[in-house]
């Protein structure tokens, strides 16, 4: 009996939620920078979704039009967040979910227009379920600029997903469980800056993924399981940094595959499993500096990748062919030859015909692309310049077919123009046709009029017949 009462009791508790609705309760806050802030909290013991109302006492003179951020903190049992918070207040920049069972997010933020940064972290770590992003989740936030959502079992992302996001600078998507995206998922994003994967469940990397990425800084896509490396990859990326492919299962590194990074500084492979390291699949990069290859199983070096780019540390701990760890120092480069000259041997043995370059660090006449030999006869190396001809005409190709674009919409928005104009003008004729009947049809009322008041002259003046 006390069972079927108790049932009876929670039926009832959620037949009135679901009926009456729930309110969210807000505190606010000023914190730094006088941002003033609503930190959400609600008791939700059913996990319904039927938020009506927003309660809280606003600090004095403040209203809900002044609240620019907003954090869902103890949401109980609430899976989403509710979209009645954008719809309560319209001018927050910034967004927290952390440390939540929020388990999808779809339009909340829709009425949100001015955010610019949405972090959400942290969530469902003690739960198996994995958080679904829809597809228009940030369609409404075309100002954003940093979208955080690290850490919250994410397995997949619709590819049209940033579509909106032209302007966002800062991608973070890391320790989630992502296995595939889509070929043009970052494809609108050509202003960012930072692009986080790093602990996902990637296995193939899409050739087009980062074609459109030419201001990209940083990209960390370290800790997946990434086979192989698709060439071109990495072609427009020409402000790329750093770059951090560490903790994969790689074999080899294709040719140039990173030779039209010309501002990379530094790469991180450890932890692959790369056996040799060729000069051509880093070219001529002077910007690079920090080389680190720990934990791999490299057992020969071409030593042209010492003297054709800027490298002054390289990590080759715990390697076939060597074991150090050479760091920045004035000496770094005469160090690095000396211990690393067991793997500059055995790749000679391995490629007897190739050549070694001049040094880069020490030859003030170098110019990227001339192979070494005698410096009055050295030839250049066509192929490296052609490579990076061709990664212009790429970038060049593209830009023309966004100018092409912009042609063909700016035709189609004259020609709309143009078929508006023609019926306006058309109006205007029929207007004027009209018009002019019109005073056709006056003039000869008048004249009826004048004829009109004439007879009645005629009529009132003439005499009257007596009897």
């Amino acid at each position: 009996m006390d069972s079927k009462f108790a049932a009876l009791i929670i039926f009832i508790s959620i037949s009135y939620h679901q009926a009456c609705g729930q309110k969210l309760n807000c505190s606010f806050s000023i914190g730094h920078q006088s941002v003033y802030s609503c930190f959400l909290k609600v008791d939700n013991p059913n996990g319904l979704a039927n938020f009506t109302e927003i309660t809280g006492t606003h600090l004095p003179e403040m209203t809900n039009e002044d609240v620019t951020k907003v954090a869902y903190g103890s949401l109980k049992n609430t899976t989403t967040p509710p979209p009645i918070v954008c719809e309560t207040f319209q001018n927050p920049t910034e967004v927290f979910i952390t440390e939540t069972v929020i388990k999808s997010i779809k339009d909340s933020f829709r009425y949100c227009s001015k955010l610019k940064k949405i972090e959400i972290y942290l969530n469902n770590l003690f739960q198996r379920d994995s958080m679904e992003i829809d597809e228009d989740a940030f369609v409404g936030n075309p100002e954003l600029r940093l979208i955080s959502a690290w850490n919250n079992r994410i397995k997949s992302l619709h590819e049209n997903v940033f579509r909106n996001q032209n302007k966002l600078m800062y991608l973070w998507l890391n320790n989630n469980e992502i296995s595939d995206l889509g070929d043009d998922i970052f494809l609108p994003l050509h202003n960012l800056l930072q692009l986080d994967l790093w602990s996902n469940q990637i296995k193939v990397m899409k050739r087009n993924w980062f074609r459109n990425l030419t201001k990209l800084e940083d990209l960390w896509i370290a800790v997946n399981q990434i086979e192989s490396l698709p060439p071109n990859a990495f072609n427009n990326m020409v402000n790329l940094k750093m770059l951090a492919l560490s903790a994969n299962e790689l074999k080899e590194l294709p040719n140039n595959i990173f030779s039209s990074l010309k501002s990379l500084k530094i790469i991180y492979l450890e932890h692959n499993k790369l056996k040799e390291i060729h000069s051509e699949s880093f070219g001529y990069l002077l910007n690079l500096t920090h080389i680190y290859l720990t934990n791999n199983q490299i057992d020969a070096i071409d030593e042209r990748l010492i003297n054709n780019t800027g490298v002054t540390y390289i990590d080759m701990r715990n390697n076939t062919c060597a074991n150090v760890n050479i760091t920045d120092n004035s000496t770094s480069r005469d160090v690095m030859r000396n211990a690393l000259q067991k793997c500059f041997e055995n790749y000679k043995l391995l490629y007897p015909d190739e050549t070694t370059t001049i040094d880069t660090t020490t030859d003030p006449t170098f110019s990227p692309g001339c192979i070494d030999g005698n410096l009055d006869d050295r030839v250049c190396k066509l192929e490296d310049w052609n490579q990076e001809l061709e990664d212009k005409i790429d970038i060049l190709t593209e830009n023309k077919q966004h100018m092409q674009e912009d042609i063909e919409n700016l035709l189609k928005e004259n020609e709309d123009l143009r078929e508006d104009l023609e019926n306006q003008v058309l109006l205007i004729a029929d207007v004027q046709d009209e018009n002019q009947k019109l005073q056709t049809t006056t003039e000869e009322l008048q004249k009826e009029l004048e004829e009109l008041k004439n007879q009645f002259l005629i009529w009132t003046t003439r005499p009257c017949a007596c009897l």
